[in-house]
């Protein structure tokens, strides 16, 4: 399970099916493990069966419970895959309990994306219960994400606030001279156009943005 497709998943409030077992140090995990994927199945969305209380993920039940009506830890078979497969969520509230009490880390630590060439080697290092995963995976400046000001630029929260705020093409910024906001790519259209605060005596002779911007070339009226 890629870390950057669960993060993605949490992050749009849609449910994953399972989890790495890497993801959880706890000696319990082997009881809660899905026999089918060997994943960890998520709480919200898993179920057990009701003659040996084994519990499987959605999908392996779906692909494999729900079409057979067999069970395969114990080979119990049954006539209606309803009766013997349960959601844990509203049959089995102690175990829900607990699976959502076990202690998770952030999926980004399985394939952190650390760029060779960058000082900053460090890694996501939450750690907390997996009932408030999906809430770190909202915030954690460790996944990638796009800037919110749509110039399509993937990556790393804690870099992507820098280029939002500072590198970004698109971003807004506000005009010293009349207060209007614009994109930072449109600064000259509307120093041209649009801001009668200063005149532009020489503006033509200069090409590229930052001396747009410079107060010896600006002259208030």
């Amino acid at each position: 399970i890629n870390a950057e497709y669960m993060g993605i998943f949490l992050m749009k409030n849609q449910e994953v099916v399972s989890f790495p077992t890497e993801l959880f140090d706890e000696k319990l995990l082997f009881f809660f493990q899905c026999p089918i994927c060997l994943n960890f199945p998520n709480p919200e969305k898993a179920y057990d069966h009701a003659q040996c209380g084994k519990i499987f993920c959605s999908k392996c039940c779906e692909d494999w419970c729900f079409k057979k009506f067999i069970c395969p830890t114990c080979n119990q078979q049954s006539s209606s895959s309803k009766e013997e497969f349960r959601m844990i969520k509203m049959w089995n509230k102690t175990v829900y309990q607990i699976m959502n009490y076990l202690k998770v880390k952030c999926p980004t630590t399985l394939t952190p994306k650390v760029d060779p060439d960058s000082t900053d080697k460090s890694v996501c290092s939450w750690k907390n219960e997996l009932s408030l995963l999906k809430d770190h995976m909202k915030e954690c400046d460790y996944i990638n994400a796009f800037c919110k000001w749509g110039c399509n630029i993937e990556m790393q929260r804690k870099k992507l606030k820098v280029h939002e705020q500072t590198s970004c093409d698109l971003r807004h910024i506000l005009c010293e001279y009349c207060s209007q906001t614009c994109r930072y790519n449109l600064i000259k259209m509307h120093l041209m156009k649009d801001c009668g605060t200063v005149s532009y005596t020489h503006l033509r002779a200069h090409e590229t943005l930052r001396y747009l911007v410079c107060r010896l070339l600006l002259e208030k009226k």
